[in-house]
């Protein structure tokens, strides 16, 4: 199950069995609006969270539009091409030590992603 989000591009936190919490949160290089990179932080039980390691970067002409995080740490990442005409999604899987997949896309450019 993910974790509730209150919106796009906002932190994700989920909590498992053992009392390990993980947090993901996609972010920008810039100040822009744009997301370039998926993000995440552990936490022991009882423990602080540790630094931010990234999961995965947009390749060049994608955004990251939003990540979402279940209770054992694993994910998933949500990636648009930046073109204006016939915008496509893909999605990218993250397990829990933070290993990324190849993208796989889940909208054709052709199709209305906006």
């Amino acid at each position: 199950m993910l974790a509730a989000s209150t919106g796009a591009g906002a932190d994700q936190l989920a909590v498992d069995g053992n009392g390990r919490a993980f947090v993901v949160t996609p972010s920008a290089v810039d100040r822009s609006a744009s997301f370039s990179s998926v993000r995440r932080r552990t936490a022991a039980p009882g423990g602080r969270f540790g630094p931010w390691r990234t999961v995965l970067r947009a390749g060049r002409g994608e955004r990251v539009i939003d990540a979402g995080l279940a209770a054992d740490g694993s994910g998933l990442a949500f990636l648009q091409s930046r073109a204006r005409a016939g915008r496509g999604v893909r999605v990218v899987a993250f397990g829990a030590p933070g290993r990324a997949t190849r993208p796989i896309a889940v909208s054709s450019h052709g199709g209305n992603v906006d």
